[in-house]
C-alpha cells in the first residue's frame, strides 16, 4: 500500500480504522490506538494514542525501528497496567480487518478460560490471527523479556511456549478477519461492502 496508513484509506463512507473502532468500541471497557510516527494524524478519532513501547536496534540499521505486532501487545499491555490497573486482560484489534464480528471478545474471553488456556486468538479458514487476540496483563513481563532479552519478533514464536485456544469462525459467506494488506485486498473489501453492506460490518 506504499507509504500511507492502510488504516485511513476508504472503505465505503468510511475509513478502515473508523469500521474497526465501530466493531471493537462496544466490546471493550476502553479502547487505545497503538501507532507510531506522529500521533496527530489520528486526533479526530479521539482515542489515545501510544507508540510501541520498545524499538528494534537491529532493524533500526537497516532503516527500521520498531519491533512489529509484539510490540504492539506489549505497548498494550503496558498502558493497561498503568492506566487500568483492575483490568486482566487485553483485547488487540487490527486495524486493517474493518470486518470484525462483533461477538469477537466475548468468544476469546470464553476460551481464554478454559483452564488450559493461556490467553486466545481468533482462527478462520483454518488460519490463526494472532494479532486479534485476547492476552492477560499478567503476562506483561514475560512478553517484554522475550522482546527485549530472547530477541523474539515473530507472534507465532511467542506463543507458540505458551499452551492458548482459538475461536473459530466460518469464512462463509465472507472471512470476518479480512485483512487489507494490497489495492486487491481494498477492492475485494469494497466489493463486499456493496454485495452484503449489513453482513459485512
Amino acid at each position: 500500500m506504499g507509504a500511507r496508513d492502510k488504516c485511513l484509506m476508504r472503505l465505503g463512507n468510511k475509513t478502515i480504522l473508523e469500521h474497526v473502532i465501530e466493531m471493537a468500541r462496544p466490546q471493550v471497557d476502553l479502547l487505545v490506538l497503538n501507532a507510531n510516527g506522529n500521533p496527530s494524524r489520528f486526533h479526530s478519532f479521539g482515542l489515545p494514542v501510544v507508540g510501541d513501547a520498545v524499538f528494534d536496534s537491529d532493524k533500526a540499521v537497516a532503516g527500521e525501528k520498531f519491533a512489529g505486532p509484539l510490540a504492539g501487545i506489549l505497548t498494550g499491555m503496558k498502558w493497561t497496567r498503568k492506566n487500568a490497573p483492575a483490568c486482566q486482560w487485553l483485547a488487540t484489534f487490527p486495524c486493517d480487518t474493518p470486518f470484525i464480528a462483533d461477538d469477537v471478545v466475548k468468544r476469546l474471553l470464553a476460551v481464554a478460560q478454559i483452564p488450559e488456556n493461556r490467553f486466545a486468538c481468533v482462527q478462520s479458514n483454518g488460519r490463526v490471527h494472532y494479532a486479534l487476540g485476547l492476552w492477560p496483563v499478567s503476562l506483561c513481563d514475560q512478553l517484554e523479556q522475550a522482546l527485549m532479552v530472547d530477541g523474539i519478533r515473530k507472534t507465532g514464536d511467542w506463543v507458540g511456549q505458551y499452551s492458548y485456544g482459538c475461536a473459530d469462525y466460518s469464512a462463509v459467506p465472507f472471512d470476518p478477519f479480512l485483512n487489507i494488506n494490497s489495492p486487491a485486498d481494498l477492492l475485494a473489501a469494497q466489493q463486499l461492502l456493496r454485495s452484503d453492506p449489513e453482513g459485512s460490518k
